[in-house]
């Protein structure tokens, strides 16, 4: 007769659910959730948010500039500058 005794369950001890699990997959789980939630909820409120960046992004029309004197333009678009350039004769 052989001294081994047939492998039987219910001689070794049991370990729970979260003892069988890998260290640090909990933890990568519940990264990946929180990534997933995140994805579906920026994917539900696109419309929105492209929305928004359209009215952020596109500048607004020029005001009309309209003269209510009739002949005499507006001053209020046009830009005047001086342009002075260095004399040649001194150099």
């Amino acid at each position: 007769m052989s001294d081994e005794k047939p492998s039987n369950d219910e001689d070794k001890p049991r370990r729970g659910f979260w003892a069988n699990l890998p260290r640090g997959s909990i933890g990568r789980v519940l990264l990946l959730l929180l990534l997933l939630a995140a994805v579906v909820y920026l994917q539900r409120r696109s419309g929105d948010i492209a929305g928004c960046a359209n009215k952020t992004f596109n500048l607004p029309p020029p005001p009309a500039t309209g003269s209510s004197s009739g002949s005499r333009p507006s001053s209020a678009g046009t830009i005047r500058a001086r342009v002075v350039l260095p004399d040649t004769a001194t150099q």
